[in-house]
């Protein structure tokens, strides 16, 4: 196999692996009925149920009625579309024929201030994948990105230039 051969054979196999990483994703999105199926903790609110770092699997909720009391849930702030809040039910009530829920972190004292409308819920939280969320946050930041892509130029460079016979 020629080198130009194997340096073809590895970016095909990276491409691959992001790809199928990318199928899994919307795998997970529409048998979990959420653009959001997994979520990264961030904060200490909800310890000690879920820690900083720890990865959540997220179920969709069609029907908003099917969640209860105490159940966790995943919602966008009301103030703050873009951020992600992971609390607990303490309060079910109904509104002009919606429901309102009010939420609590496990770690907090007072009840959160807003009102959680059933356009703001995202899902509830299924299972919990411990300490894995670190390991993205690493990967997420300029020092992680440039070992994970040194990393990827490594792999290359060492199939591009190992001779195997």
């Amino acid at each position: 196999m020629t080198s130009t051969q194997r340096l073809l054979k590895t970016i095909i196999l990276i491409g691959v692996v992001y790809a199928s990483a990318f199928g899994v994703l919307l795998g997970m999105q529409f048998v979990l009925g959420t653009e959001y199926p997994l979520v990264q903790v961030k904060g200490e609110s909800m310890i000690p149920t879920y820690y900083d770092g720890d990865i959540l699997v997220v179920k969709g909720v069609t029907n908003k009625s099917e969640i209860k009391m105490h159940d966790v849930i995943v919602f966008h702030n009301p103030n703050h579309w873009d951020i992600l809040i992971v609390h607990r039910v303490v309060e079910i009530r109904s509104s002009n024929g919606d429901l309102i829920f009010r939420t609590k972190g496990d770690n907090n004292i007072p009840i959160d201030y807003w009102q959680v409308r059933e356009e703001h819920i995202v899902g509830m939280v299924l299972q919990k994948i411990p300490v894995i969320g670190d390991v993205v946050s690493i990967i997420q930041t300029p020092l992680g990105m440039g070992i994970l892509f040194s990393l990827i130029i490594i792999i290359i460079l060492v199939d591009f230039f190992w001779d195997k016979e």
